[in-house]
């Protein structure tokens, strides 16, 4: 994955029918002690997005997939801490035939 610092979001390309996991991990976010307490993700119609899971307190992840080629979709997750701090990373999946 590559930043798009235009778009303010990760860029990953995927495979038609792909179904892979992507996520985020917040440790360089996080206070000392501070733990991830919920994760939530959401998606365009374009994305289907199932498994989502919280990994060891500070990553989060999902796996995410679009069935065609030529679509795009922004998939987002909003954490929230044990300190009560919120915050959203997105991540721009771009599907292409290989």
């Amino acid at each position: 994955m590559i930043f798009d610092y235009a778009q303010d979001c990760w860029v990953a390309n995927c495979a038609p029918g792909a179904d892979l996991d992507y996520g985020f991990d917040w440790v360089d976010w996080l206070e000392t002690g501070e733990t991830v307490t919920s994760s939530l993700w959401s998606a365009p119609p374009s994305v289907t997005l199932a498994r989502a899971q919280l990994l060891g307190d500070v990553r989060t992840s999902t796996f995410a997939k679009i069935d065609r080629a030529g679509y795009t979709g922004k998939i987002t997750n909003t954490i929230t801490t044990s300190d009560g701090r919120t915050d959203s990373r997105s991540i721009l999946l771009v599907c292409r035939q290989r």
